[in-house]
């Protein structure tokens, strides 16, 4: 057995389901997080941006992602820096 974002995973070599039953309570936690660098959100220093596409990411993650693609890193929709939107 290993975890990820706090879930206890089985192993499917064991037969066992991608996560053990009763672990959905983390899933709030995840929103939490960045999706590019999996780090805590923080309003003040690097806050949380979202994309048209209702994705969301660290500022500075997001910006350094879109110089280098013009596309959301979850979905692959097209975005630029105008799209970005700061919400709580």
């Amino acid at each position: 057995m290993s975890t990820f974002f706090g879930k206890t995973l089985a192993s499917p070599a064991a037969g066992g389901a991608a996560f053990a039953a009763g672990d959905d309570d983390d899933d709030e936690d995840v929103d939490e997080l960045c999706s590019t660098c999996l780090e805590p959100y923080d309003a003040v220093s690097n806050p949380r941006m979202w994309t048209k596409c209702g994705h969301h990411f660290h500022f500075q993650c997001v910006v350094s992602w879109l110089e280098r693609k013009e596309t959301c890193p979850i979905c692959e929709t097209r975005i630029d820096a105008d799209d970005l939107e700061l919400r709580s």
